[in-house]
């Protein structure tokens, strides 16, 4: 004979139950939302009215001139951009307020 929960012998509990695990997901979902919006926010920070496209071999021949590669400026800029939206996803991800 198997054992039964209090939940699972009391149909009100058992409706209780489920809309607090709904009112629980629907926070978590929110939040998440948050995040991503956050995110997206974000991605639009730099639009190409405002910081136009640059041109790419005149920045290399420039960098290099300097002793400097447009790799390395490259990499640091997407290093930034990176750990920001991974930072936000942890904090998503572990509940903790953005």
């Amino acid at each position: 004979m198997t054992e039964t929960t209090a939940i699972e012998q009391n149909p009100q509990a058992q409706i209780e139950a489920l809309m607090t695990m709904d009112i629980d997901h629907r926070a978590r979902i929110y939040h998440l939302e948050e995040a991503l919006q956050r995110i997206a926010d974000w991605s639009a920070a730099y639009p190409y009215a405002v910081f136009p496209k640059p041109d790419l071999k005149r920045a290399h021949e420039v960098l290099t001139a300097a002793g400097m590669t447009l790799d390395a400026i490259s990499a640091e800029a997407m290093r930034r951009v990176v750990e920001g939206v991974g930072e936000i996803a942890r904090k998503a991800l572990s509940g903790t307020e953005p």
